[in-house]
């Protein structure tokens, strides 16, 4: 996969019946993937005004999200997810939800949005749409605004002339993008990449990568920081554990299901914060 009729083909036809959770089952749950892998990435960057985010799926991050904005866009190529987004979050009026052609930002305004997200989803994606989206990027990001993007790396594993891959694709990862072609595309329509984390998904290898990108003329002097995570799927496991052990037996720390037809679970974060 990768182009858009092959996402756009694949997603709709996913159930999501268990609303995006299974891709958190490795952390135990999407509390802990955010608490202990997203939000140390990028918490020197919230709260924040607008945040958009690229490819919710069905909102399990975005829960997360909707509590560090002021106004909260959803942006998806995927009509289902749109749905199941729009009734998740319809009780939180300031959280927008909009469906898009998988390549821009439509009725986002310049130089209005303090911070682009998207996790696990444009791994899928080819270079072309990566390219689309940094140029719609650059156009929203408001002064001193950056993007947090999850991406394919694969390509670092790819041989340009014959094609053939050095690992195995367990985990449909687009062949054609890696990080050094997304600092180039970013920097070819004016972005900084200000971070780049090169982690593995499923094995040693380090087939995806987590990069933090700024306008140029905002960070005109700033020098990328480049970083090789072997460990990032260790992180996720050790984070299982410590949930597993500290969460009282029969209850959850993950994030509660607001999805129609997906039946809730006690949570005792929830019951302690009080969280919607």
């Amino acid at each position: 996969m990768g182009n858009l009729e092959e996402n756009l083909r694949t997603w709709t036809s996913h159930s999501w019946a268990d609303g995006g959770e299974e891709w958190s089952q490795v952390w135990g749950g999407s509390a802990n993937l955010w608490w202990g892998s997203l939000f140390p990435r990028i918490a020197s960057h919230l709260p924040a005004s607008t945040i958009v985010e690229i490819a919710p799926g069905a909102g399990r991050l975005s829960h997360f999200l909707s509590d560090w904005a002021n106004r909260l866009v959803l942006i998806d190529v995927t009509p289902r997810c749109i749905e199941i987004c729009r009734a998740r979050f319809a009780a939180r009026p300031h959280v927008d939800v909009r469906l898009n052609d998988g390549r821009t930002l439509p009725g986002v305004a310049d130089r209005s949005v303090q911070l682009v997200f998207s996790f696990d989803s444009l791994v899928h994606v080819d270079l072309e749409i990566v390219g689309a989206y940094l140029a719609e990027i650059r156009r929203v990001l408001a002064p001193g605004g950056v993007a947090f993007l999850h991406h394919s790396n694969f390509g670092k594993f790819v041989d340009l002339e014959t094609g053939e891959a050095s690992v195995e694709n367990l985990h449909w990862r687009d062949p054609g993008v890696s990080a050094n072609n997304v600092s180039r595309e970013a920097g070819l329509v004016g972005l900084r990449v200000l971070v780049q984390e090169q982690v593995n998904w499923g094995g040693d290898d380090l087939t995806d990568a987590l990069t933090l990108l700024g306008r140029d003329d905002d960070f005109p002097d700033l020098p990328p920081r480049q970083l090789e995570n072997r460990d990032f799927m260790r992180e996720a496991v050790s984070l299982a554990n410590l949930g597993a052990t500290w969460t009282e037996a029969g209850l959850d720390f993950s994030a509660q299901l607001a999805v129609p037809g997906a039946a809730p679970r006690p949570s005792l974060w929830r019951r302690i914060k009080g969280s919607a």
